[in-house]
């Protein structure tokens, strides 16, 4: 789960960009549309390649492993395959900031247990990240900027309508994961 938080983040900047297409270039505006149900997508692709392999991700995996292991190098991967990773530090930044909201806020959903313990449990989780992504989005919206303007988003949309990230790119990170996490 937490191999998502940082890249929700992104796909709720995308979506945030709705309310505020006056600011924004058109292709901003499109998001929303071209992600369609995705970011649901991810969940059900978590609960293949990770719970149904046995196994048992904790709020501590995010900081033993998916951290340097996962989510640096998939935030890296996707601003290069989008031309923008320049743009790196920032999206890694704003995972940061929602990793510490998803620790404090969603980490008691667990409590002793794990994200696979029940399909109950990964969907409270689940839901607690989106309803934590907007604000910490938010408080970054300074920052965040610069991946609004038209040119950026024109290359987003397109990066995002590709199935390469969808089916290869998180794939092969939580697939990674599943190899490693009985050892954590």
């Amino acid at each position: 789960m937490r191999l998502q938080i940082s890249f929700l983040s992104l796909l709720w900047l995308f979506l945030l960009v709705d309310f505020g297409h006056a600011f924004v270039g058109p292709s901003c505006t499109k998001m929303k549309e071209a992600l369609g149900n995705k970011p649901d997508i991810i969940f059900k692709e978590f609960k293949t390649e990770v719970c149904d392999k046995g196994c048992k991700p904790v709020i501590a995996h995010y900081d033993k492993w998916a951290k340097t292991k996962a989510i640096h190098p998939l935030i890296e991967k996707v601003m290069k395959d989008m031309g923008i990773p320049q743009h790196a530090k920032v999206i890694k930044g704003l995972a940061a900031d929602v990793a510490k909201v998803i620790k404090q806020d969603c980490g008691k959903i667990l409590g002793k247990g794990h994200l696979c313990q029940n399909p109950e449990t990964l969907a409270r989780f689940g839901n607690c990240l989106k309803g934590n992504l907007m604000p910490v989005v938010m408080g970054k919206i300074g920052s965040l900027m610069p991946l609004v303007t038209e040119p950026m988003c024109a290359k987003e949309l397109a990066y995002l309508e590709k199935d390469d990230l969808w089916e290869k790119v998180i794939p092969k990170y939580l697939n990674m994961y599943s190899k490693v996490c009985k050892k954590l």
